[in-house]
C-alpha cells in the first residue's frame, strides 16, 4: 500500500516542520492555539483533543496492514487524547467551592466531560470523513498528518492529564 507508506513518511516530515508553529492553519484540522495549554477556553481545548483522537485513530486504521506496531501506537495516542477531552473539563473546574460541594461538583463536571467526549469525537469524525469525501484522501491525509504533528507537540500535556486521571481513579473519585 503506497498510500500507507506515504502517510508514514508524511507523518515524519510534518512533525519536524510543524513542531514550532503556534498559529492555526487550513492545513490541519486543529482550531485554536497549537499549544493546547495556551487555550483559555475549555471548549477549544476539548475540541482540539477530540480532533487529535480522531486523527490518531484514522491514521492508525490506515497503517494497520503495513505497520501494525505503528498503528497500535497511534491508536494508544488516540485513546489518551480521548481521556484528555474529559480531563480538560476537570482541569478547568472551579475549585473554590468548599469540600462538601466539591464531590457533587466533580461528579457533575465529570459526567459533562464524558458526554462532551462522545459528542466532540462524533463531530470530529464526521468532519474528517466529510473532508475526505469532498477533497479526496490525498489532500485529507496531509491535513491528518499535520494534525497529528500538532497533537504530538502536546503529548506532555496529554500525559499529565492521563496521570491525573489515574490518580483520581486511585483515590476512588469515580466508578467509570
Amino acid at each position: 500500500m503506497k498510500l500507507v507508506t506515504k502517510a508514514c513518511l508524511l507523518t515524519l516530515l510534518s512533525i519536524s516542520t510543524l513542531s514550532q508553529s503556534n498559529e492555526t492553519s487550513s492545513e490541519s484540522f486543529i482550531e485554536g492555539k497549537y499549544q493546547f495549554s495556551e487555550n483559555q477556553d475549555k471548549q477549544i481545548e476539548a475540541n482540539s483533543w477530540a480532533m487529535c483522537s480522531v486523527a490518531y485513530t484514522t491514521l492508525s486504521k490506515l497503517n494497520e496492514a503495513e505497520s501494525p506496531a505503528y498503528a497500535s501506537k497511534l491508536n494508544q495516542f488516540g485513546n489518551g487524547a480521548g481521556i484528555a477531552i474529559v480531563m480538560t473539563y476537570y482541569m478547568h473546574m472551579d475549585t473554590n467551592s468548599d469540600q462538601s460541594s466539591f464531590t457533587a461538583d466533580f461528579a457533575r463536571v465529570w459526567q459533562h466531560g464524558l458526554t462532551m467526549r462522545e459528542s466532540l469525537m462524533d463531530v470530529s469524525a464526521t468532519h474528517v470523513a466529510s473532508n475526505i469525501e469532498a477533497h479526496g484522501l490525498d489532500v485529507s491525509l496531509v491535513k491528518l498528518v499535520n494534525t497529528v504533528s500538532i497533537c504530538s507537540d502536546n503529548l506532555d500535556l496529554q500525559q499529565t492529564y492521563i496521570d491525573t486521571w489515574r490518580q483520581l481513579r486511585e483515590e476512588g473519585m469515580f466508578e467509570n
